[in-house]
C-alpha cells in the first residue's frame, strides 16, 4: 500500500494516510497521465513511512516502508 492517497486527480493533490501532510504531484510529460517518480512518497521527513533502517545485508540505509498496523482510519 502506498502512503499517499490521491485526493484530486485534476490538481494532483495527494494526502499522506499516516501523518496527514499533503503535496501536489506533477504528471510526467508524454506519460499518458502517470505521475513523476517519488510522487507516491510522503514529503514530510518526520512521517513514520520515511524512517530509515540500517540493512546489514545491503550495507546501506533503507526505508522501513509501510508496515501493517501503521495505517490509521483509512
Amino acid at each position: 500500500m502506498k502512503p499517499m492517497k490521491l485526493v484530486d486527480p485534476y490538481s494532483g493533490k495527494m494526502v499522506c494516510r499516516f501523518c496527514g501532510s499533503h503535496h501536489f504531484a506533477s504528471i510526467k510529460p508524454s506519460s499518458n497521465g502517470q505521475y513523476c517518480r517519488g510522487s507516491w512518497q510522503c514529503c514530510n521527513e518526520q512521517c513514520p513511512t520515511n524512517q530509515k533502517l540500517w540493512s546489514e545485508e545491503k550495507q546501506r540505509w533503507v526505508k522501513a516502508g509501510v508496515q501493517s498496523g501503521m495505517l490509521q482510519g483509512s
